[in-house]
């Protein structure tokens, strides 16, 4: 998996029709001194526009520019196609308690733009800047930090990886797909929220159906092998008419489906077998077989809460993962599990996925947060700086080499372009990322039969996005 990044220094014409060249003005035009607090002086920068929102239907209204620069010392421009459009100086009307208000006053109208409603509160937070109304029926405007997105950590000149093959599959039409499973690279399986599941034996050409007589939608799936699998799932809460878990095997390929002895504990999230007779099953409740499906008994964990995922490196070392920042590991096959997990974390995060390349390093995602990356089998875990966040499915070929899918914005350089793409590679161990523009949306669930193809609700191989669509990527 090679990456190689080039910088272009093209420069766009103006559009000289209807918009002012740019100029030049000096920083003390309007001021003598500085106007801004050090709280705010980050304001100093070249803005892109990404959103207007609010008005009287809170929906906004479409951009006619595209940057507002700030200049010191309180100097604002707008720009259109890089031809400047008004300018003029940035007054501070108060302090109060909803923040900052500052007036852009004109000075001069060189070309026609809609933003006229100048008063606004300022509010900046990392590389976002938003100035918003300081009453009802007015406009918001969203700003991200052009200075920040032509870092070379955020820099990708072409949106769509040269490396990588995007192609939607001709899946059955109408299905909220759930999750799947591709034993290989033909073989795969597809659950449904209509109780079905979807079989495809040439990498998603084809697909046949078949039904399961179950009365809760199902969450997950596991396959041993091309004939022998798992469907899991359940319900919990005011979702269900009754809740339950669901638990089903097929001897068959997937033709035909039989329900496991499991006691109605509650829902199940995700399953995972290390042998042919051992298996997991994890959710709202914790649940294990030593026969192959057979019988399913409930083990405790004392302090686990709701865990979302399970995953074994071998037959001895495992994990679960979960809500609240709950991480266990075991180290002999299930018989006993070991508390990670943070009991001060700086927030509370829910975790997706958990993948070790080793005993010693692995990665952890999850909701509100960057990607974890721990050294020392689980004990710590360091945040990655720059890292994509809201990973809920990745695959680490090696330490350096990883897939993962959640959310980052990449831009051509000086924001001229920005895309927020949901799949993301890494050669380096999660130092540094690019992404491809073409996947786009949720995850919902995905799987990887090679190092070289995944399938998914979206994400390398085969994948289901926003339960409409299956998707296969191929690296080369």
């Amino acid at each position: 998996m090679t990456i190689i990044l080039f910088y272009s220094c093209e420069e766009k014409k103006p559009d000289n029709n209807t918009q002012g060249f740019d100029i030049d003005i000096d920083e003390n035009k309007y001021y003598d001194e500085e106007i801004f607090t050090s709280h705010y002086l980050s304001i100093y920068d070249k803005w892109r526009l990404t959103a207007i929102t609010g008005g009287l239907w809170g929906i906004g209204y479409t951009p006619d520019f595209e940057f507002l620069v700030v200049q010191e010392i309180g100097i604002f421009k707008i720009y259109r196609n890089d031809s400047l459009l008004v300018y003029g100086s940035i007054e501070i009307q108060r302090t109060d308690e909803y923040g900052l208000l500052i007036f852009f006053r004109q000075d001069s109208i060189l070309g026609e733009v809609a933003f006229f409603d100048m008063q606004k509160y300022l509010d900046i937070k990392d590389s976002a800047m938003i100035l918003g109304a300081p009453c009802c029926d007015r406009f918001n405007y969203h700003f991200i930090s052009c200075q920040e997105y032509s870092d070379p950590l955020y820099y990708q000149e072409n949106p769509e990886l040269e490396n990588v093959a995007v192609t939607e599959l001709n899946a059955p039409a109408g299905k909220d797909y759930t999750c799947l499973f591709f034993v290989n690279e033909n073989i795969g399986f597809v659950s449904c929220s209509d109780k079905s599941i979807l079989k495809t034996t040439d990498g998603g050409g084809n697909w046949v159906e078949y039904y399961l007589d179950t009365e809760y939608p199902l969450n997950s799936l596991f396959f041993v092998n091309e004939d022998t699998g798992y469907a899991i799932g359940g319900c919990l809460g005011s979702y269900c008419n009754e809740e339950g878990t669901a638990v089903y095997r097929t001897d068959d390929g997937g033709i035909h489906w039989a329900k496991q002895t499991a006691l109605n504990y509650s829902e199940l999230r995700s399953i995972c077998f290390i042998n042919d007779s051992t298996g997991f099953a994890v959710g709202g409740t914790l649940l294990k077989t030593n026969n192959g499906g057979k019988q399913w008994n409930k083990f405790r964990v004392d302090n686990t809460g709701i865990i979302l995922k399970v995953w074994f490196l071998n037959e001895n070392t495992g994990f679960m993962c979960g809500v609240n920042n709950n991480l266990f590991r075991t180290d002999n096959g299930g018989e006993s599990w070991v508390n990670l997990t943070d009991l001060t974390p700086p927030e509370k995060w829910h975790f997706y996925d958990i993948q070790f390349v080793n005993e010693n390093i692995g990665y952890l995602s999850g909701e509100n947060c960057g990607l974890l990356k721990t050294l020392d089998g689980g004990i710590s875990f360091e945040e990655l700086d720059y890292s994509p966040g809201g990973i809920n499915y990745m695959h680490f070929k090696t330490e350096t080499e990883g897939i993962v899918f959640g959310g980052k914005t990449y831009s051509t350089g000086n924001c001229d372009s920005v895309w927020n793409p949901g799949l993301h590679l890494t050669i380096d161990g999660g130092l540094t990322w690019q992404g491809d523009n073409r996947i786009k949306g949720y995850v919902k669930s995905a799987s990887f039969p090679s190092e070289y193809i995944c399938y998914e609700i979206v994400v390398s191989g085969y994948g289901i996005e926003n339960g409409t669509q299956i998707i296969k990527i191929e690296f080369h």
